[in-house]
Order: structure tokens, then C-alpha cells, then sequence
């Protein structure tokens, strides 16, 4: 009888502990059920629209996703964000800078076609300076002397110089005509972009006060 005593207390405190952590963890389920039964009765979440956020006090902040973030988390990205004082103005003076080179270049070919110009009188009298030429001499046989101005090698020196006059006033016309069309080629572009007739008026202007100077 006394050997059996301890076993039977020993036995007794095993239960009473299993049935304390079996308790506990009853406890801890049905506070679990009711926690949720009590949030699908509760009141329901608050949808949000357009108006609230109109009626919101406060500044309201969104948040944009990285197209990376977007991918991982399947929401749609914000799209690329545009910098912080970008200005519309920036084509416009795009434009105007490359409208003044245009009549820079053809400033340049003006004066380009005014020295070939100038260079092709210059060969032509030279070469029809070096050219015999008759004169009539009455009551002499024959009536006509010819006289000799250059000699042959000097009247063909002549003559390929004039000819590369000729070559050089074509290119420097057809430079001057290229730049003309340049700038018309603008001119059509800024109406097809909508290019403000200020922008023009301004690079005009500009350019007027730069050449008379």
C-alpha cells in the first residue's frame, strides 16, 4: 500500500498538468474563433473614393512603384516620373539656337560666293587680257595685223585658271542655294512641330542685330 501511494500521486500530478495545457490551449482556439467570428460581424472596411479624397484635409501622398516593384507585386507602375522644373521652353530654344546656325551658314556661303564671284572676274580678264587681237591697218596688205599679247604657254595658264574659277563659283553657289533651302527646311519644320512665331521672330531679330554689327 505504501509502495503503490507515491505512483498514484505521481499519476494524479501528470493529469492535472496535461489537462491545464490541454485547457490552455482550448482557450487560446476559442479566443482565436471568436476574434475572427467578431471581425467578419464587425463593421465593414471603409471603401475610399474619389470625393473622400476631394473632402480629405491635408496633403495627400501616393506612392509610385519601380517597374521592378510593379513586377514583383503585380500592382501597374507609375510610369516614368518627370523631372522637378522641366520647362517646355527647352525645344523652343532648342530651335532657336539651331535656326541661327542655319543663317550663320548661310552668312558663311554668301561671303564664300561673293569672293568666287570676285576670284572668276578676275580669271576671265586675265585670260582675255593674254588673247591676240587684230588691228586694221588701212592701205597695208591685207589690212589686218595680228598682235601677239602672251605667248601660248601663258594664254594656257590662263585658261586652266579660269577654268578652276568657273569650278569654284558653281560649288559656292550651289553651298549659298544649299544653306537657303536649309533654313526654308526649318522654317517648315517649326510649323509642323508648332514652333511659336515668336521663337522665329526672336532668332531674326537676333541675327539682324549680330550681322549689322
Amino acid at each position: 500500500m505504501t509502495n503503490t501511494q507515491p505512483a498514484l500521486k505521481a499519476g494524479t500530478v501528470l493529469l492535472v498538468c496535461f489537462a491545464t495545457v490541454w485547457c490552455g490551449a482550448q482557450s487560446v482556439a476559442d479566443l482565436a474563433a471568436r476574434a475572427r467570428e467578431t471581425a467578419v460581424k464587425g463593421k465593414p472596411a471603409k471603401v475610399y473614393t474619389n470625393q473622400d479624397l476631394k473632402n480629405a484635409k491635408g496633403r495627400v501622398s501616393q506612392s509610385r512603384l519601380s517597374k521592378a516593384d510593379a513586377a514583383e507585386t503585380g500592382m501597374p507602375s507609375a510610369g516614368p516620373v518627370v523631372p522637378v522644373g522641366f520647362s517646355t521652353a527647352a525645344p523652343n530654344e532648342a530651335f532657336y539656337h539651331r535656326l541661327m546656325d542655319q543663317f550663320q551658314a548661310i552668312e558663311d556661303a554668301r561671303k564664300n560666293l561673293a569672293q568666287a564671284e570676285t576670284d572668276l572676274i578676275r580669271a576671265e580678264s586675265a585670260y582675255q587680257l593674254a588673247q591676240p587681237f587684230d588691228v586694221f591697218m588701212p592701205g597695208m596688205p591685207g589690212n589686218v595685223w595680228t598682235i601677239e599679247r602672251e605667248k601660248p604657254e601663258t594664254i594656257a595658264v590662263r585658261r586652266e585658271r579660269l577654268d578652276a574659277a568657273q569650278l569654284v563659283h558653281a560649288a559656292a553657289r550651289r553651298e549659298f542655294e544649299d544653306a537657303q533651302r536649309g533654313r526654308d527646311a526649318l522654317l517648315r519644320e517649326a510649323r509642323q512641330k508648332g514652333i511659336p512665331a515668336g521663337v522665329i521672330r526672336r532668332a531674326e531679330s537676333d541675327w539682324a542685330k549680330r550681322s549689322g554689327s
